[in-house]
């Protein structure tokens, strides 16, 4: 109660009334990280402020002297801090995950594999190496909380693939529905210019659309791991799963009988149905454990639409880079190498 007025005073002094209601809400971030460095001023092991602003710089590739340079003036803690601080988090981070995986132990969880290229990097090469670009892999997973868990009963087809089976389902449930078109099976559709809008940009990435953001909201999804992997060979994905089924909680999730679906692109889908297959046939001589029949690959709209496009840029390379050159050569910007796809696909 004794500093209210000085506080009143410090938000006073920063002249709200003039400012909109996005300068009002960074200003009083600003103002609260400068009540932190008052009073890590008076203390110094009040310094969270001053730690996150560090682990920040440090993540962007800020040296240890530009971080120890701020240190000094009281802005950030030293690089050092930083380094026992990473440590310390690494060394708990399993068991963040497995207790964190454990509180859902009873609902629905869904596996995300994903490839990450740290390509925005210096490529100058030095005596060792030609370039720092990493080839990272996701690994998440989303527990579904809505959902029980799926057991796994009937999930993987000792056929695999059933001739017998794809045959009758194609002719008793999917030709009939091709012979129908769009709006005969799902019956005419009319909608107005605001849900037209709306279904465009539900699948935009554009961070500046703020209405989507809690619908592309990651609140409960837990990141696994984040290892050097490329993802480019059926090793690659059996090691990223080999991650999940050592985690403890895991283990007895997939005991217990329950099935994980994992969410993977066109060469996920691949190389893990790849696996799965070589452990239904040669069981152990595979060295693939029975815990990868406990994971079942599916594939999604997204996944769907972004292959499909590079499938056709890639098989019709020649015709693209023809297109490219005819509309740009008259301005004196063709060099022979057609990577603006967007060009021609806007």
């Amino acid at each position: 109660m004794r500093l209210k007025f000085f506080f009143d005073e410090l938000y006073f002094s920063s002249n709200p009334s003039s400012k909109n209601e996005d300068s009002q809400v960074q200003v009083k971030k600003q103002l609260l990280f400068t009540c932190y460095f008052l009073c890590g001023i008076r203390n110094k092991f009040v310094n969270d402020a001053k730690r996150d602003l560090a682990m920040y710089l440090d993540s962007t590739g800020a040296s240890n002297t530009s971080i120890d340079t701020l240190a000094d003036l009281g802005v950030t803690t030293t690089s050092r801090t930083i380094t026992r601080l990473k440590t310390s988090v690494s060394e708990d981070h399993t068991k963040t995950v497995d207790a964190a995986l454990a509180n859902h132990a009873e609902k629905a969880m869904i596996l995300n594999i994903d490839d990450y290229h740290s390509i925005h990097t210096k490529r100058m090469p030095d005596t060792t190496t030609t370039s720092t670009a990493a080839h990272l892999a996701t690994i998440l997973m989303n527990p579904v909380t809505t959902q029980r868990v799926i057991l796994k009963a009937n999930v993987h087809n000792p056929a695999l693939v059933d001739a017998i089976l794809i045959k009758t389902n194609l002719e008793n449930r999917f030709m009939m529905s091709y012979g129908l078109s769009h709006n005969q099976r799902w019956g005419l559709r009319t909608t107005d210019d605001d849900t037209r809008l709306e279904e465009l940009t539900v699948h935009s990435y554009d961070i500046r659309l703020k209405e989507k953001r809690n619908t592309r909201a990651m609140k409960d999804v837990i990141l696994v791991d984040l290892q050097e992997n490329n993802l480019h060979s059926l090793d690659a994905y059996v090691k990223a799963i080999n991650t999940v089924v050592n985690v403890p909680s895991m283990q007895r999730y997939i005991q217990q009988g329950h099935i994980i679906p994992v969410v993977a692109d066109w060469p996920g889908q691949i190389y893990l149905r790849t696996a799965i297959s070589r452990h239904t046939i040669y069981c152990d001589r595979s060295n693939i454990t029975d815990a990868i029949l406990s994971f079942i690959p599916i594939i999604g709209p997204l996944h769907i639409s972004l292959n499909s496009r590079e499938l056709i840029f890639l098989q019709y390379r020649p015709f693209f880079s023809a297109m490219y050159k005819y509309f740009l050569e008259n301005a004196n910007l063709w060099h022979g190498n057609p990577s603006h796809g967007g060009l021609i696909s806007s």
